[in-house]
């Protein structure tokens, strides 16, 4: 098993390319089943592909190659381009006993063990100059693909998740403007959901963590931030004192009623 990503996918798709694309799976479509006709269609979507401008920093630009990220569109366009290289390249590249799985940009390819994986990155990175993929290979049996991890085994396959080395297990707060859905997907723990867990986070967890946050920012970085900002304000900042101490907190806190037990 192996992993081949498109890098920059969207902005690397040319504008021709996509077109010649959405023509092409038009012949497959009759006119009856579009709400106007094929003509009409292909210049309205010609039309909306073509406008790229952006505005940066309250300045008006216009994108020269690539797709424009976040056009809705976008997505589906670039989906057609590489279906079509699919059919007439990358599916030949790949051979026979090969089987290719795309989602967008990201290719999983179950292939024989004795294949040479360097040769087709290079191959298939010769079709298209602006169209190129980077690979990951599995190791020890197991390949993360799509945040799951895939395990192989003789005959099969099992899924598990997968964690970056870099994950940290952070959690969204529970009163934050997420949807439930995608609050509960971060609850890690059986034993507790994400309700309980910040019915137990009082505010004085919150400002010790922001305490502890403000201490390991160093002197250096406020000053390239601020002087940017109000640079008459900032000559020779050293950094934030030690957090108050603990005492004093909690005796306001018990004069305000406050439970941060």
């Amino acid at each position: 098993m192996v992993s081949f990503d498109i890098k920059s996918l969207y902005t690397n798709v040319s504008i021709e390319g996509a077109m010649n694309a959405m023509k092409r799976a038009l012949t497959n479509i009759s006119e009856d089943e579009l709400p106007i006709k094929k003509k009409d269609y292909i210049e309205l979507v010609s039309l909306c592909v073509n406008f790229g401008a952006f505005v940066f920093k309250e300045q008006e630009y216009i994108q020269h190659r690539g797709l424009a990220m976040g056009s809705p569109l976008s997505a589906v366009m670039a989906s057609l381009y590489m279906e079509t290289l699919e059919v007439d390249k990358f599916i030949r590249i790949i051979g026979r006993g090969s089987k290719w799985f795309r989602y967008v940009d990201d290719i999983l390819v179950i292939m024989p063990e004795e294949s040479n994986i360097n040769n087709k990155l290079r191959m298939l990175n010769d079709v298209n100059e602006h169209i190129q993929f980077t690979v990951e290979m599995e190791m020890e049996r197991k390949l993360p693909f799509l945040d799951t991890l895939i395990h192989r085994e003789d005959s099969s396959a099992k899924l598990s998740v997968y964690r970056k080395p870099t994950n940290r297990d952070d959690f969204i707060h529970y009163l934050s403007r997420h949807s439930t859905r995608t609050k509960t997907a971060t609850d890690l723990n059986e034993s507790i959901t994400v309700r309980d867990f910040w019915k137990v986070y009082h505010i004085y967890k919150t400002v010790m963590n922001i305490s502890v946050a403000l201490n390991k920012i160093q002197g250096t970085a406020m000053n390239v931030v601020w002087k940017q900002l109000c640079q008459q304000f900032v000559q020779d900042f050293k950094g934030f004192d030690e957090a108050t101490n603990t005492k004093s907190l909690l005796t306001l806190s018990s004069e305000l009623k406050m439970n941060i037990n």
